[in-house]
């Protein structure tokens, strides 16, 4: 498994063909980690009933609002 001081010693070294697919794996890795983390966190609200994120949360919020806003306005139209 490379590293970022590999893929920073192959870019300093300028040898960019062993420096782009450890690159590759590099973000690959990062975006398997990241995927598996959403996989976990859909899971546990949906099989164990676990709250939403509060970021989440207050951004429905929001839209919700926003819509309501809106269709208020067209009505006193």
């Amino acid at each position: 498994m490379s590293t970022v001081e590999d893929l920073i010693s192959q870019v300093q070294a300028q040898d960019f063909s062993k420096a782009g697919p450890t690159f590759n794996e590099l973000l690959g890795n990062k975006l398997a980690d990241a995927m598996e983390a959403e996989k976990i966190r859909i899971s546990n609200q949906v099989y164990n009933a676990a709250p939403e994120d509060e970021e989440e949360a207050e951004t429905d919020t929001e839209v919700e609002d926003d819509a309501e806003d809106e269709s208020e306005e067209e009505e006193s139209s």
